[in-house]
């Protein structure tokens, strides 16, 4: 079967359509580009939402690791739990090579 040159371009057009939509969707997030980074310096994290006393929604994310140190910190939002998570470490990081 012969397909018709609008047939074509329409067929490719909705392909190119499809890949642009899989590839945003598949794009990191930043709070998931942290949690990578945490991953690969050997931190365990984990993140939770919780209410609080005025109910409003918080964000607990912490970063346990094998040698018993633990970082916990509390958010109005995932991205900046995330942020002061890896701050958190970072100084630590820092403090233990002076």
């Amino acid at each position: 079967m012969k397909l018709k040159r609008g047939q074509v371009e329409k067929s490719l057009t909705s392909d190119y359509s499809r890949f642009l939509r899989i590839s945003f969707a598949r794009r990191a997030k930043p709070w998931e580009m942290i949690a990578d980074r945490l991953s690969k310096t050997g931190w365990s994290w984990g993140c939770v939402t919780a209410l609080n006393s005025e109910g409003r929604t918080i964000w607990i994310a912490d970063a346990p690791r094998d040698d018993g140190k633990r970082f916990i910190v509390r958010a109005d939002k995932k991205l900046t739990a995330f942020l002061e998570l890896e701050r958190a470490v970072c100084i630590d990081l820092r403090t233990e090579q002076v």
